[in-house]
């Protein structure tokens, strides 16, 4: 039927080729991060609540990614870019990294000015 059709289609149709990843850089001391924010939640803990925050940072070599807590005078949301100095702490994975005590913390670019 229809649905079948519609599944062949797609199962055609080119995939949206997989974004390049590359090693988080590995500095010492602090270091400007400017990325997009592609998610934000809130955790409990036994230090309290908080929020965290992914930022994906593009380079020419490819993204990566890093995580920490928001800071409570940063008001941004998914989707904008976002620029702080911080101390970088290599994660898991070598293209992701843990921010630690983030300052000097800015909205670039709110999504909703790209939208516009």
């Amino acid at each position: 039927g229809a649905l079948g059709r519609k599944l062949a289609a797609e199962a055609r149709a080119p995939k949206p080729e997989p974004e390049r990843t590359c090693p988080a850089p590995r500095v010492e001391g602090r270091t400007t991060v400017r990325g997009t924010v592609v998610s934000k939640k809130g955790y409990d803990s036994a230090f309290g609540f908080s929020i965290k925050m992914t930022v994906k940072v593009h380079t020419d070599a490819g993204c990566w990614l890093c995580w920490g807590t928001v800071p409570s005078s940063l008001t941004a949301e998914r989707g904008d870019v976002v620029e702080f100095d911080c101390a970088l702490v290599p994660g898991r994975e070598a293209h992701f990294a843990l921010f630690k005590r983030p300052t000097k913390v800015r909205v670039v670019e709110a999504a909703a000015q790209k939208a516009a």
